[in-house]
Parts: C-alpha cells; sequence; structure tokens
C-alpha cells in the first residue's frame, strides 16, 4: 500500500479557486476516513501474514530453497514494508490532517518525509523484483543460472 499526500492547506488554494468550506472539510473527511481504513485494513492484514510468516517452520528443499520459499520471502518483506507504513507513517499523516500543522520538531519532519518516500520506492522496488523473478520463471522455466533463489533473494530485498 502506498501513502496518501496530505491534502493541500486552504492558503495554497488560487484565488480563483471555487473550493469552498463544506467542499473543503468534506474532502479532508474523506481523506481520513479513506486513511484510517487504510491503517486498520493494512495493519491487520500486514500483521497477520508476518506472523504467521515468522510462527511457520521453514522447510528446505535443496541448498537454494525452492521457488515458493522466494516468492514467500517476497511477499514476507513486502507485507513488513507496508506493515511499517500502517503503524508509523500514516497515523503521522492523520495526527496532521487533523491538526493543520505538524506538531512535531524539523527533524522529525524530515524523518517522516524519508520514511513515506522510503515506504513508497521500497514497495516499487520490491513490486520489480516480484515481477522480474515471474518473468524469469514463466519465460525460461529450464533456466537455472537465471533463477533467483533464496540467498539471491535475500541478497536483492535486504
Amino acid at each position: 500500500m502506498t501513502t496518501a499526500a496530505p491534502p493541500f492547506p486552504a492558503a495554497a488554494l488560487p484565488s480563483n479557486s471555487t473550493v469552498t468550506g463544506a467542499d473543503e472539510n468534506l474532502s479532508e473527511i474523506i481523506l481520513l476516513v479513506y486513511t484510517c481504513t487504510i491503517i486498520i485494513l493494512g495493519g491487520i492484514g500486514n500483521g497477520i501474514l508476518v506472523y504467521v510468516h515468522l510462527r511457520r517452520k521453514n522447510d528446505s528443499r535443496g541448498p537454494g530453497g525452492s521457488k515458493i520459499q522466494v516468492l514467500n520471502h517476497f511477499i514476507f518483506v513486502m507485507a513488513v514494508l507496508d506493515f511499517t507504513v500502517c503503524a508509523i507513517i500514516l497515523p503521522i499523516q492523520v495526527t496532521t490532517l487533523l491538526s493543520n500543522y505538524t506538531a512535531f520538531p524539523d527533524l522529525a519532519c524530515k524523518f517522516f518525509a524519508f520514511g513515506r518516500m522510503f515506504g513508497v520506492y521500497a514497495s516499487m522496488f520490491e513490486l520489480v523484483a516480484i515481477a522480474l523473478d515471474r518473468f524469469v520463471s514463466v519465460c525460461f522455466p529450464f533456466a537455472t543460472h537465471l533463477a533467483i533463489n533464496l540467498p539471491r533473494a535475500h541478497k536483492l530485498t535486504w
């Protein structure tokens, strides 16, 4: 899941804007409900996935691990990234949305901006890694030298 950008403050709107106070309040309420829904559903879903992955026994099928283990590793890393965004970044964004200003010091604001962008770019990188793994598996099913094994997946994602 990606994070939504915070809404623009009323001062940033052009002077010829037709947005009224009621429309602006309605859009903030919709954004707040949407963000809180993402926090709840994303936190629960990704939390369950991380918990199940950490609790299950690792069954090794050879020195490189099976393709199922590689795909599970990619999905686990994606769940950790999304859970971090849902647990840390989005609640700060809701706080900022509700108060219309940030109550955090300058360093915390920079960390928040870094965390938001890191979550987006890390998720995109992870999706590219999954797509590359699936492409190699489908287009070159017998090319074992191209296959992404578990040690390569660890190096690629961590």
